[in-house]
Formats: C-alpha cells, structure tokens, sequence
C-alpha cells in the first residue's frame, strides 16, 4: 500500500515531502534484515510513522470508491486484531 500511496503523491505534494518519504522507506531497509542476534525488521513500524504524508495518501486513495474504503478498513480490523492476539500471547514484538 505504501507503494501505491507513494506513487500517488509524486505530484501533489512538494518535492521535498516526497525526497524524505524515499530515504525513510530506503535506509532501513538497506541494513541486513538479519546480524547475529538484532533483527533490523523489529523496528520498521517504528520508522514507517513519522512518513506521515503517506498516510494522507491512503485516504486520498481510498476515500472515492466506497468499495476501496471497506477492503482497506477490513483489512486494517483484521491486522488489528491479529496483532493484539500475539501480544495476548506473548509473540508480538514491535
């Protein structure tokens, strides 16, 4: 989805806005996903946050078509509530 939403944004917002977007998505994710006993992976929520512009666009996608917003609130219920049933039991890492 954020990939979409970036494309979308590429001429409505300032170039800037879309130059911090990139280097957010791309940094973390030049590290190696996996180094001895750190997982960089853990804390991609964490850096995927402070792209707030992207969530903007999200909307801008979904709020048109009715049918759009509906797959995209079900399918953010359903990640809601797969993530509270690890953290009930004990496998959710963030």
């Amino acid at each position: 989805m954020f990939v979409f939403a970036f494309f979308y944004l590429i001429n409505k917002i300032p170039f800037s806005y879309n130059l911090f977007m990139l280097l957010s998505l791309v940094m973390p994710l030049c590290k190696p996903a996996y180094t001895g006993a750190v997982d960089y992976f853990v804390s991609f929520p964490r850096y995927t946050l402070t792209l707030f512009p992207i969530y903007i666009a999200i909307y801008g996608l979904v709020y048109k078509s009715r049918k759009a917003f509906i797959f995209y609130l079900a399918a953010s219920v359903f990640l809601l509530v797969n993530s509270v049933a690890f953290w009930c039991i004990g496998r959710f890492i963030a």
